[in-house]
Protein backbone atom coordinates (compact mmCIF):
# COMPACT_ATOMS: atom_id res chain seq x y z
CA UNK A 1 0.00 0.00 0.00
CA UNK A 2 1.26 3.42 -0.84
CA UNK A 3 -0.16 6.97 -0.37
CA UNK A 4 -1.34 7.34 -4.37
CA UNK A 5 -3.25 3.95 -3.70
CA UNK A 6 -4.72 4.71 -0.57
CA UNK A 7 -5.86 7.84 -2.25
CA UNK A 8 -8.12 6.17 -4.88
CA UNK A 9 -9.50 3.90 -2.15
CA UNK A 10 -10.72 7.11 -0.71
CA UNK A 11 -11.51 9.16 -3.63
CA UNK A 12 -13.86 5.66 -5.14
CA UNK A 13 -15.22 5.11 -1.81
CA UNK A 14 -16.39 8.78 -1.24
CA UNK A 15 -17.71 8.78 -5.12
CA UNK A 16 -20.24 5.54 -4.07
CA UNK A 17 -21.69 6.37 -0.92
CA UNK A 18 -24.76 6.48 -2.27
CA UNK A 19 -24.61 3.59 -4.28
CA UNK A 20 -23.22 1.39 -1.22
CA UNK A 21 -26.10 2.84 1.28
CA UNK A 22 -28.75 1.80 -1.88
CA UNK A 23 -26.73 -1.66 -1.86
CA UNK A 24 -26.84 -2.02 1.87
CA UNK A 25 -30.12 -1.60 2.40
CA UNK A 26 -30.90 -3.74 -0.30
CA UNK A 27 -28.94 -6.64 1.71
CA UNK A 28 -30.61 -6.34 4.77
CA UNK A 29 -33.98 -6.57 3.50
CA UNK A 30 -33.21 -9.97 2.07
CA UNK A 31 -31.61 -10.99 5.89
CA UNK A 32 -34.77 -9.24 7.08
CA UNK A 33 -32.88 -6.71 9.39
CA UNK A 34 -32.74 -3.03 9.79
CA UNK A 35 -28.98 -2.56 9.67
CA UNK A 36 -25.78 -4.11 11.09
CA UNK A 37 -25.04 -1.76 13.86
CA UNK A 38 -26.10 -4.70 16.35
CA UNK A 39 -24.90 -7.58 14.00
CA UNK A 40 -21.68 -9.19 15.81
CA UNK A 41 -21.78 -12.50 14.11
CA UNK A 42 -22.53 -12.38 10.76
CA UNK A 43 -22.29 -15.84 9.45
CA UNK A 44 -24.45 -17.25 11.81
CA UNK A 45 -27.14 -14.23 10.22
CA UNK A 46 -26.33 -15.33 6.59
CA UNK A 47 -25.81 -19.26 6.62
CA UNK A 48 -29.39 -20.22 6.41
CA UNK A 49 -30.13 -17.63 3.85
CA UNK A 50 -26.94 -18.52 1.96
CA UNK A 51 -28.39 -21.94 2.17
CA UNK A 52 -31.88 -21.61 0.60
CA UNK A 53 -30.03 -20.49 -2.65
CA UNK A 54 -27.87 -23.49 -2.54
CA UNK A 55 -24.94 -21.92 -1.97
CA UNK A 56 -23.27 -22.82 1.52
CA UNK A 57 -20.57 -21.57 3.43
CA UNK A 58 -17.75 -22.80 4.85
CA UNK A 59 -14.57 -22.43 6.05
CA UNK A 60 -11.52 -24.56 5.04
CA UNK A 61 -7.87 -23.71 5.76
CA UNK A 62 -6.46 -23.45 2.00
CA UNK A 63 -3.19 -24.15 0.31
CA UNK A 64 -2.86 -20.98 -1.12
CA UNK A 65 -2.24 -18.08 1.49
CA UNK A 66 -3.17 -15.49 -1.07
CA UNK A 67 -6.55 -15.97 -1.21
CA UNK A 68 -9.11 -14.77 1.61
CA UNK A 69 -12.04 -16.71 -0.38
CA UNK A 70 -13.74 -17.60 -3.11
CA UNK A 71 -16.79 -18.81 -4.76
CA UNK A 72 -17.18 -22.21 -6.41
CA UNK A 73 -20.66 -22.61 -8.44
CA UNK A 74 -21.86 -25.74 -9.25
CA UNK A 75 -24.90 -27.04 -11.26
CA UNK A 76 -26.86 -28.13 -8.01
CA UNK A 77 -24.88 -26.64 -5.26
CA UNK A 78 -22.63 -24.01 -5.15
CA UNK A 79 -19.90 -23.05 -1.91
CA UNK A 80 -18.82 -20.04 -0.47
CA UNK A 81 -15.21 -20.78 0.75
CA UNK A 82 -13.46 -18.36 3.32
CA UNK A 83 -9.67 -19.33 4.30
CA UNK A 84 -9.29 -20.24 7.65
CA UNK A 85 -5.46 -20.62 7.48
CA UNK A 86 -5.25 -16.92 7.60
CA UNK A 87 -5.53 -14.86 10.38
CA UNK A 88 -9.12 -14.37 11.70
CA UNK A 89 -9.61 -10.70 11.22
CA UNK A 90 -8.20 -11.21 7.62
CA UNK A 91 -10.96 -13.96 7.10
CA UNK A 92 -13.85 -12.19 8.64
CA UNK A 93 -12.94 -9.25 6.02
CA UNK A 94 -12.51 -11.64 3.29
CA UNK A 95 -15.95 -13.65 4.36
CA UNK A 96 -17.73 -10.27 3.92
CA UNK A 97 -16.13 -9.90 0.49
CA UNK A 98 -17.64 -12.69 -0.60
CA UNK A 99 -20.76 -11.74 0.45
CA UNK A 100 -20.68 -9.36 -2.35
CA UNK A 101 -20.08 -11.48 -5.00
CA UNK A 102 -22.60 -14.07 -3.89
CA UNK A 103 -25.69 -11.60 -3.22
CA UNK A 104 -24.63 -8.70 -5.83
CA UNK A 105 -22.81 -11.08 -9.02
CA UNK A 106 -21.68 -9.47 -11.67
CA UNK A 107 -20.96 -12.73 -14.13
CA UNK A 108 -20.76 -16.38 -13.66
CA UNK A 109 -17.72 -17.50 -12.75
CA UNK A 110 -15.83 -18.04 -9.99
CA UNK A 111 -14.69 -15.10 -7.65
CA UNK A 112 -11.23 -15.04 -5.94
CA UNK A 113 -10.11 -12.58 -3.52
CA UNK A 114 -6.46 -12.14 -2.36
CA UNK A 115 -5.52 -10.11 0.78
CA UNK A 116 -5.31 -6.97 -0.74
CA UNK A 117 -7.37 -4.45 -2.32
CA UNK A 118 -7.67 -4.50 -5.80
CA UNK A 119 -8.05 -1.71 -8.28
CA UNK A 120 -10.77 -3.19 -10.20
CA UNK A 121 -14.49 -2.02 -9.97
CA UNK A 122 -16.12 -4.80 -9.02
CA UNK A 123 -13.28 -5.74 -6.31
CA UNK A 124 -13.09 -2.62 -4.77
CA UNK A 125 -17.04 -2.75 -4.26
CA UNK A 126 -16.71 -5.84 -2.60
CA UNK A 127 -13.87 -4.02 -0.31
CA UNK A 128 -16.17 -1.31 0.54
CA UNK A 129 -18.77 -3.30 0.79
CA UNK A 130 -16.72 -5.63 3.35
CA UNK A 131 -15.59 -2.88 5.43
CA UNK A 132 -19.52 -1.38 5.74
CA UNK A 133 -20.89 -4.91 7.15
CA UNK A 134 -17.70 -5.28 9.27
CA UNK A 135 -18.08 -1.78 10.37
CA UNK A 136 -21.01 -0.02 10.51
CA UNK A 137 -20.84 3.96 10.01
CA UNK A 138 -23.04 4.59 13.35
CA UNK A 139 -21.36 1.96 15.58
CA UNK A 140 -17.85 2.81 14.00
CA UNK A 141 -17.53 6.87 14.58
CA UNK A 142 -19.24 5.88 18.22
CA UNK A 143 -16.56 3.13 19.21
CA UNK A 144 -13.59 5.76 18.00
CA UNK A 145 -14.76 8.63 19.86
CA UNK A 146 -14.61 6.27 22.87
CA UNK A 147 -11.30 4.45 22.14
CA UNK A 148 -9.75 7.93 20.07
CA UNK A 149 -6.15 9.01 21.49
CA UNK A 150 -5.06 12.10 20.81
CA UNK A 151 -1.40 11.89 18.88
CA UNK A 152 -2.03 8.22 18.82
CA UNK A 153 -3.26 6.73 15.62
CA UNK A 154 -1.74 3.32 16.22
CA UNK A 155 -3.36 2.76 19.32
CA UNK A 156 -6.80 3.99 18.26
CA UNK A 157 -6.47 2.13 14.83
CA UNK A 158 -5.50 -1.26 17.21
CA UNK A 159 -8.39 -1.03 19.96
CA UNK A 160 -10.70 -0.24 16.99
CA UNK A 161 -8.81 -3.67 15.34
CA UNK A 162 -9.59 -5.21 18.40
CA UNK A 163 -13.47 -4.28 18.83
CA UNK A 164 -14.39 -5.27 15.73
CA UNK A 165 -12.45 -8.13 14.52
CA UNK A 166 -11.26 -6.44 11.46
CA UNK A 167 -7.68 -6.32 9.75
CA UNK A 168 -5.93 -3.38 10.30
CA UNK A 169 -5.90 -1.69 6.94
CA UNK A 170 -9.28 -2.06 6.86
CA UNK A 171 -9.75 -0.03 9.90
CA UNK A 172 -7.03 2.29 9.17
CA UNK A 173 -8.95 3.19 6.04
CA UNK A 174 -12.16 2.99 7.28
CA UNK A 175 -10.98 6.38 9.68
CA UNK A 176 -10.10 8.22 6.87
CA UNK A 177 -13.00 7.13 4.59
CA UNK A 178 -15.07 8.61 7.46
CA UNK A 179 -13.11 12.11 7.63
CA UNK A 180 -12.56 10.93 11.43
CA UNK A 181 -8.93 11.97 10.50
CA UNK A 182 -7.58 14.09 8.17
CA UNK A 183 -5.42 13.52 4.89
CA UNK A 184 -2.62 15.40 6.67
CA UNK A 185 -2.38 12.99 9.56
CA UNK A 186 -1.30 10.00 7.56
CA UNK A 187 2.14 8.29 8.48
CA UNK A 188 3.67 6.10 5.40
CA UNK A 189 4.85 3.62 8.01
CA UNK A 190 1.16 2.50 8.92
CA UNK A 191 0.54 1.79 5.30
CA UNK A 192 2.93 -0.79 5.01
CA UNK A 193 2.75 -1.80 9.04
CA UNK A 194 4.62 -4.83 10.31
CA UNK A 195 2.50 -7.59 11.86
CA UNK A 196 5.10 -7.57 14.80
CA UNK A 197 3.97 -3.98 15.62
CA UNK A 198 0.57 -5.52 15.79
CA UNK A 199 0.96 -7.91 18.05
CA UNK A 200 2.69 -6.18 20.37
CA UNK A 201 0.55 -3.04 20.82
CA UNK A 202 -1.96 -6.27 21.32
CA UNK A 203 -0.30 -7.60 24.17
CA UNK A 204 0.50 -4.02 25.46
CA UNK A 205 -3.44 -3.13 25.63
CA UNK A 206 -3.93 -6.44 26.68
CA UNK A 207 -6.44 -7.54 23.94
CA UNK A 208 -6.85 -11.18 21.93
CA UNK A 209 -4.11 -11.69 20.27
CA UNK A 210 -6.06 -14.98 18.94
CA UNK A 211 -8.00 -12.65 16.26
CA UNK A 212 -4.52 -12.29 15.09
CA UNK A 213 -4.02 -15.76 14.46
CA UNK A 214 -5.55 -18.23 11.90
CA UNK A 215 -8.57 -20.30 13.17
CA UNK A 216 -8.11 -23.41 10.94
CA UNK A 217 -11.57 -24.39 11.24
CA UNK A 218 -12.28 -27.27 8.83
CA UNK A 219 -15.44 -27.65 7.78
CA UNK A 220 -14.97 -30.38 5.09
CA UNK A 221 -16.42 -33.27 6.86
CA UNK A 222 -19.56 -31.38 8.39
CA UNK A 223 -19.85 -30.13 4.48
CA UNK A 224 -20.07 -33.68 3.08
CA UNK A 225 -22.82 -35.12 5.82
CA UNK A 226 -24.75 -32.00 4.75
CA UNK A 227 -24.56 -32.73 0.82
CA UNK A 228 -25.03 -36.44 1.10
CA UNK A 229 -28.15 -35.86 3.36
CA UNK A 230 -29.37 -33.10 0.85
CA UNK A 231 -28.48 -34.90 -1.91
CA UNK A 232 -30.56 -37.77 -0.97
CA UNK A 233 -33.55 -35.51 -0.02
CA UNK A 234 -33.34 -34.48 -3.75
CA UNK A 235 -33.28 -38.02 -4.85
CA UNK A 236 -36.47 -38.87 -2.76
CA UNK A 237 -38.47 -35.56 -4.31
CA UNK A 238 -37.19 -36.84 -8.01
CA UNK A 239 -34.78 -33.92 -8.39
CA UNK A 240 -31.67 -35.61 -9.14
CA UNK A 241 -30.53 -39.39 -9.46
CA UNK A 242 -28.19 -41.24 -7.41
CA UNK A 243 -25.91 -41.05 -10.44
CA UNK A 244 -26.02 -37.50 -10.18
CA UNK A 245 -25.26 -37.15 -6.38
CA UNK A 246 -22.28 -39.64 -6.87
CA UNK A 247 -20.74 -36.67 -9.25
CA UNK A 248 -21.75 -34.16 -6.52
CA UNK A 249 -19.66 -36.00 -4.26
CA UNK A 250 -16.58 -36.87 -6.68
CA UNK A 251 -16.23 -32.95 -7.66
CA UNK A 252 -16.94 -32.02 -3.92
CA UNK A 253 -13.58 -34.32 -3.35
CA UNK A 254 -11.78 -32.95 -6.47
CA UNK A 255 -12.40 -29.61 -5.24
CA UNK A 256 -11.33 -30.09 -1.61
CA UNK A 257 -7.60 -31.88 -2.56
CA UNK A 258 -7.22 -29.13 -5.35
CA UNK A 259 -7.75 -26.13 -2.29
CA UNK A 260 -7.06 -27.61 1.41
CA UNK A 261 -4.18 -27.39 2.47
CA UNK A 262 -2.56 -30.81 3.71
CA UNK A 263 -4.62 -32.87 1.13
Amino acid sequence: MNIERLRNILSYNEKHSQDMKDTLKVFCQKLGIDSFDDVRNILQIIRHVLSNQNLLAIQLPLKDKEIGGFIYRGDTFSYLVCNSALPVVTSNFAFCHELYHAFFPTKEETCAMQVDYFNTEEESMANYFAANILMPETVFIKMFNKFKKEDDILTTVISLMSYFNAPFMAVFIRCYELKLYTESSINPVYLNIEQKVIEKKFEELWFNSEILKPSNIDDSSKLKILISERGNEYIEKQYINKRTLDVIMKNLDTLLSQVKAGE
